[in-house]
């Protein structure tokens, strides 16, 4: 870590004399962390790890992130619901779409199977421009499809969608699921 300007456990400053015992903790959280990361753990399994730490400290979570460099680097997602309003959500990589529209309580994602490709009730119809970078829809998706109300030519289960950094600014469509 830097030690300039009192950041980092040897950093100068007031508070970095007072409080050195806690800059060296936080120091060696953030170690352990990159570590972790280094070896290609989940961010998810990383923040788990912090939390566990410092549960209830979110500050210190983005502070680590940041230090980690993974701060702001979550694609973004946009979903547009039936009334027309435009709900944008960050997602971490390895996340469904659908887990995303859980987690951010995204009306009209009902996923009654919780993402197991059994029910359609996470039906969404992907933004035309973004159709060509979608992957290739298999049997199983296919053919849950056809149990969906509407269904259209940009259809998809979102929990079969998992994001990556290539699907920053995704446009989702919510269709009706609630019948």
């Amino acid at each position: 870590m830097d030690n300039a300007k009192g950041v980092g456990p040897k950093g100068g400053g007031q508070g970095a004399r007072r409080n050195g015992r806690v800059l060296t903790a936080a120091y060696i959280v953030f170690e352990k962390m990159a570590t972790h990361c280094r070896a290609g753990a989940a961010l998810s399994e990383i923040k788990t790890f912090f939390c566990r730490i410092d549960p209830g400290r979110p500050a210190s979570l983005q502070c680590a992130l940041f230090f980690l460099g993974k701060a702001g680097e979550m694609p973004k997602l946009i979903f547009v619901l039936s009334d027309g309003k435009r709900r944008e959500v960050e997602v971490e990589n390895g996340y469904s779409v659908m887990e995303a529209a859980i987690n951010n309580n995204i009306e009209g994602i009902v996923a009654e199977c919780g993402g197991a490709c059994a029910c359609a009730t996470c039906h969404s119809y992907v933004d035309e421009e973004w159709l060509a970078k979608m992957p290739e829809m298999d049997d199983m998706e296919d053919s849950m499809l056809d149990a969906a109300y509407d269904r259209k030519d940009n259809s998809r289960l979102t929990c079969q969608l998992e994001m990556n950094d290539d699907w920053d600014g995704l446009v989702i469509h919510v269709a009706e699921n609630e019948y």
